[in-house]
This record gives C-alpha cells, structure tokens and sequence, in this order.
C-alpha cells in the first residue's frame, strides 16, 4: 500500500519542481509560446516525465491491494473486484501514456512550434479528459464498502461515501476537450486545481481505509480464522440450497 502511495510524492516531483507543469500552460497560448516553454526547460521536462512515468507505476500496486481487499468483501462472486481491477490497470495506463507525448515534444530541439503544440495538447487531453476508468473505480469501490453485510465492516462506510464525491469531483475534467479557457480549461479550476484535490483527499482516504482493512485482516490471522458472518453464511446457505434443489433428477436424487 505505501509504495502506491508512494506515487503521490515521486509524480509532484517530476510533473511540477523538474517539468514545471503545476500549474498547467494555457490551453488558449499559441504555438510560439508552447513551444518556448518547452525550449526553456527541455531537461527539466524529460527528467520530470521520465519520473513522472515511474511514479505512475506504482498506482498499481496501491490498486491491488485495493482489489485484495475488495475481494474479501465480496468473498467468491468478485464482479466488482475485478472492474475495480480492469479500470485500475486503464487508470495506470492514463498516467503513463501522456508523458511520453511530453518527452516526445522535448525530444528534438528542431521541431516546428505547431508540432510542439499539437504533441502537447495529444498529452494534457487524454491526461485529464479520460475521467472514466477513475470514477468507474471509485463507484465500485463505493459500492463493494457500503454492500458489506458484517457488523464489523472491511472497511469504514463512509470511505465508501467519500468515494462517490470522489468520482463527482473529477466529472468536470471530462469537459476539458471543449474549452481552451475558463474553469472547465485543463487549467482552470474545476477542470485542473478542483481536480488535483479532490485526487490527493481520495489517495489519502484510500490509505486510511486501506490501513483499517489490512489490521482489519491481521486481527483475523492472530485470532486464527474470522468469525462467521451471520448474514453472509445465511445467504450462501440458502443459494446451496436452492442450487440442490434445482439439481434433483426425476427419481428425487440430487445429483450434486
């Protein structure tokens, strides 16, 4: 969990004290102006993405033990698991990918302005305009907490409430391939500052719920195995016996 968290600290290194991308360029400046950005901090942006895109690693590791643990909750039938999984791995791809479009447009000191231009806004519209794998994990993940039938849940319930006005926090990023200005720019701020909260608060609610699940399951191992959830033993109790019921051949002997 904390080589996940990890990222947070490695990412504003590279993106913002060697790439100088926080705050973001303006969206409305002119080919001229971005391609001097990037003439005037060539190393420091290649240095920056090149940090920025290990950072982006590590969310994998954060997510699978997010995954581990929703696991837990969700015991055999795992479907939110595993979407918390998939958009995870997207979301992963979503912090790595757009670097190298910077890194591409600080690669040549010859390229035209307009091209340098173009390969920067490739990187800052997938960055924060595909908000969909995010919210998609965030939802689950609320999901799965507030579905916990145990008296002692895996996780706190309200981080599952904080996750559903996580994912509402980030919905105005989507807006950002239709404004090159105001606060739905990708550096205006809802799109850009509301944003960048709202995704630190969620990383560090995560690592509190998180925390609280992993000495959630330690208790478990100490005591040598967890006490039997009432509710949850009652229903898969009951879909056995349903299935055996379904299962009965003609003569009345079950076949399972």
């Amino acid at each position: 969990m904390w080589v996940g968290m990890a990222m947070m600290p490695l990412f504003f290194l590279g993106f913002g004290v060697f790439a100088h991308f926080i705050p973001p360029p303006s969206p409305h400046a002119s080919a001229a102006a971005i391609a001097q950005i990037f003439a005037g901090n060539r190393t420091g942006i290649r240095v920056g993405m090149f940090i920025s895109t290990a950072a982006g690693a590590l969310l994998a590791f954060l997510f699978a033990v997010i995954a581990t643990q929703l696991s837990r909750i969700e015991g055999p039938h795992r479907t939110l698991t595993y979407v918390q999984l998939i958009s995870g791995a997207c979301t992963v791809l979503e912090f790595i990918l757009p670097p190298l479009f910077w890194q591409n447009a600080a690669f040549r000191a010859t390229r035209a302005a307009a091209t340098v231009q173009t390969l920067n806004d490739l990187a800052w519209l997938p960055f924060l305009g595909i908000t969909g794998t995010l919210i998609a994990q965030q939802i689950v993940i609320a999901i799965a907490i507030l579905r916990d039938p145990r008296a002692n849940p895996v996780m706190p319930r309200w981080v599952g409430y904080a996750n559903l006005w996580a994912a509402l926090g980030i919905v105005p990023a989507s807006f950002v391939v239709f404004f090159h200005s105001g606060p739905l720019g990708w550096n205006g701020a809802l799109a850009w500052w509301l944003v960048l909260v709202d995704f630190f608060i969620w990383m560090c609610v995560m690592a509190y719920g998180l925390n609280s699940a992993i000495n959630h399951q330690a208790r478990e191992e100490v005591d040598g195995s967890a006490e039997p959830d009432l509710a949850t033993l009652a229903a898969e109790v009951a879909a056995l016996r349903s299935e055996l019921q379904a299962t009965r051949d003609p003569e009345g002997i079950r076949t399972r």
